[in-house]
């Protein structure tokens, strides 16, 4: 397989990947083509992932305000001369650096709408509310 075959196929994937994705797609095109149910199943999918989101970005931000404890042990350890001791801790400190750094890009993959939560909230929430005054007025 060469170069232009894999990116084609990776292209390919990532189209099919955004055409399965509705968040997406309402994002892009807007909900005029959903149903209500399906707008309000929306709303709460991304009400949930949302949620979700918000709570590793929490644990990630406790992991990273650790990491202050890392460094102060460290910088402890070696004005004592406990090399072992500043070992550990700059090991300990790297480590958490690099969970903290999969962390952010594993939210930013898994839950990719978080950015635009609000704003795709807002927009299903317009058009539910601009179809029911549509039906009140009809």
């Amino acid at each position: 397989m060469n170069w232009k075959d894999f990116r084609l196929k990776r292209q390919l994937r990532q189209i099919e990947k955004d055409a399965n994705d509705d968040l997406y797609l309402i994002r892009e095109a807007g909900p005029h083509y959903y149903s209500n149910s399906e707008l309000y199943a929306l709303l709460e999918r991304l009400n949930s992932e949302e949620g979700e989101a918000l709570r590793l970005n929490y644990r990630l931000f406790v992991l990273l305000a650790s990491l202050t404890i890392w460094i102060a042990g460290f910088f402890l350890f070696e004005a004592f001369n406990v090399h072992w001791g500043a070992n550990i801790c700059f090991t300990l400190l790297v480590a958490k650096f690099l969970i903290f750094s999969v962390g952010i890009v594993y939210i930013h993959r898994r839950y990719r709408h978080f950015r635009f939560s609000s704003r795709l909230r807002m927009i299903i929430q317009q058009e539910l509310e601009r179809r029911r005054k549509d039906a009140s007025i009809s």
